[in-house]
């Protein structure tokens, strides 16, 4: 959300305009306040409570209430370490949720293809593993610190090399 809102704000192509921020009675001024009043200005977030101007940013939603929750959505990401080398085979969620989701996101590039991924594209979703942003992060650190430029057939390069090279030594099946 952070994100979006910085990129919004640079004029990025897919830029949300916001004419109407959201307010939060529970947030505190400052660059994270100002993201969640553009996103629920967006319609990206409407908090906890909407009608009473709640976002609850440290409320937590157990596996089993997300799981009972309907509502539907277009993708639905995995930013933590599980499932990752040598603590594969496991997924921060199950079919029950991905089943309501239209693709999928997993941030663990080893193995390429996580648990995660796997029961996504069981039930139908899109996915796209991490290898990719992992990959882009090092590209941007290098234009940063020295100055280095890509075409992006050479990241791409890049992308399936590396790929290639975590099956090689690892074993784990590129996603």
């Amino acid at each position: 959300m952070t994100v979006l809102h910085r990129l919004s704000a640079k004029g990025a192509p897919f830029a949300l305009t916001c004419e109407t921020p959201m307010d939060f009675a529970d947030l505190q001024p400052g660059w994270y306040y100002d993201a969640v009043r553009w996103a629920g200005g967006v319609g990206l977030t409407n908090g906890t409570n909407a009608a009473q101007g709640i976002f609850s940013p440290d409320q937590s939603m157990t596996y089993e209430q997300l799981a009972a929750e309907d509502s539907q959505y277009d993708l639905v990401l995995n930013t933590t370490s599980v499932g990752m080398y040598p603590n594969a085979g496991k997924s921060v969620v199950g079919a029950p949720v991905l089943r309501r989701c239209k693709a999928a996101f997993d941030a663990v590039y080893n193995p390429g293809e996580t648990e995660f991924l796997r029961l996504a594209t069981d039930n139908g979703l899109k996915t796209v593993g991490g290898m990719g942003m992992l990959v882009c992060q090092a590209v941007a650190a290098h234009e940063i610190w020295y100055g280095a430029s890509f075409a992006q057939a050479d990241i791409e390069r890049l992308i399936l090399d590396a790929e290639a090279e975590t099956e090689r030594v690892f074993g784990a099946k590129k996603g």
